[in-house]
């Protein structure tokens, strides 16, 4: 069985090909903005409804349309990461600060918390 980075990697390539192939016509870019709408919608429902195979089919079809979107305005797969792996860290540090994991001091003696939307 392939490995998850070789599909998409298959799949990346074929939306830049398709790009390219388009010649500069923003069709395909329509299209992937249209379906893609579509698609988002019906991953929603599909987790809503609870069928693990719908979501799987539509999941696979989302993935496909923002590949596309990607290609077409010259964002790298590795962008879309390196937010996720942002996100995810910023999410960590912050669960770490609220629980008091982490032993960082303020100025005043009092452990950190997070109790607003204020960013230190």
């Amino acid at each position: 069985m392939e490995t998850s980075e070789a599909v998409f990697d298959r799949l990346w390539h074929r939306a830049l090909h398709d790009i390219a192939d388009a010649g500069g016509t923003h069709a395909p870019l329509a299209a992937a903005l249209s379906s893609t709408g579509r698609e988002a919608f019906a991953a929603a429902a599909s987790a809503a409804s609870r069928d693990p195979g719908l979501l799987t089919q539509v999941s696979a079809s989302l993935l496909a349309g923002l590949t596309l979107i990607w290609a077409a305005r010259g964002i790298e797969p590795e962008d879309i990461w390196m937010e996720l792996h942002k996100r995810e860290r910023l999410g960590s540090l912050l669960h770490e600060m609220a629980s008091g994991e982490m032993r960082v001091r303020r100025r005043h003696g009092r452990p950190w918390r997070v109790d607003s939307t204020k960013l230190p």
